[in-house]
């Protein structure tokens, strides 16, 4: 599935995701504690986060907050894909 962010970041992602169980996991614990499980979102949405962090930086920082945002929008967006290939 391709997703745009609403800060222009793309990228494509395989919608079924959505019911992989360390998925959902990942998810669960980054409900309680972000921090802890935001390296694993990322790792299992994109495989490699360079794309991601290189959108982030500004002025050579990418911040925690800008991350949180676009991997918050990209679950948003799988979310609302309703055909999801099982």
């Amino acid at each position: 599935m391709q997703i745009e962010t609403s800060t222009g970041f793309k990228c494509d992602i395989d919608e079924r995701k959505l019911i992989d169980y360390r998925f959902q996991k990942a998810v669960t614990k980054a409900s309680k504690n972000i921090n802890g499980a935001l390296f694993e979102l990322v790792d299992m949405l994109l495989g490699d986060d360079t794309a991601l962090t290189e959108h982030c930086a500004e002025d050579g920082i990418c911040s925690i907050d800008r991350v949180i945002q676009e991997v918050s929008e990209i679950i948003l967006q799988l979310t609302e894909n309703k055909e999801i290939k099982k």
